[in-house]
């Protein structure tokens, strides 16, 4: 089996690589990173790119989309796993194909600005800048993928609230990464 882990940031990448590398799978198991960087076109770039020079990884592979993303109120969830991802401004909506439920799974808003009012509220409680991007390169290339966020910036107040370290040991403990890995082996080995 074949695994693509893409990640927004290179500091969400490291966490989530250190922590994988640390498990020491002894079954044959191929895994690539990619860093897509930021927002819906960034991310189109970056993947479509990636995968256009790596048709070779097309055979027998899964995608794993973890990253941290906004929500708004209380954190109802440490971990979700993304089953319907709508448009805020037109509300248009895709569903992402569930090939293995490990988390609850949940809805999550698609916005391409950042929100910096309160004006620009919808009745959401996640969002990001990035998900519709994966699941349109994906279902394009015909990837299964899972979609996994970590609620971790609250909307309006991300940037007085902003603690890096405190990010990434969310994504490091949060996700048991170990399981959830031994669980697509067994199922799509």
């Amino acid at each position: 089996m074949k695994l693509l882990i893409c990640c927004t940031t290179p500091w969400e990448l490291k966490t989530i690589k250190t922590q994988i590398k640390s498990l020491n799978f002894n079954k044959h198991l191929d895994i690539s990173y990619l860093c897509t960087g930021i927002g819906n076109n960034e991310t189109i770039y970056s993947l479509t790119n990636y995968l256009t020079k790596n048709k070779e990884i097309l055979d027998n592979i899964i995608l794993l989309n973890i990253w941290i993303c906004w929500y708004r109120g209380k954190i109802n969830k440490k971990v979700l796993q993304v089953w319907r991802i709508k448009n805020m401004i037109t509300n248009k909506e895709v569903l992402v194909p569930q090939i293995l439920k490990f988390w609850e799974i949940e809805n999550i808003y698609f916005s391409e600005n950042n929100l910096y009012t309160k004006e620009q509220e919808k009745d959401f409680w996640y969002i990001d800048k990035e998900s519709r991007a994966i699941e349109f390169c994906c279902d394009k290339f015909k990837i299964p993928r899972i979609l996994i966020k970590i609620p971790y910036y609250k909307i309006w107040e991300e940037k007085k609230d902003y603690n890096e370290e405190k990010a990434l040991k969310t994504l490091s403990k949060d996700i048991e990464y170990g399981k959830l890995i031994n669980l697509l082996l067994s199922k799509f080995s």
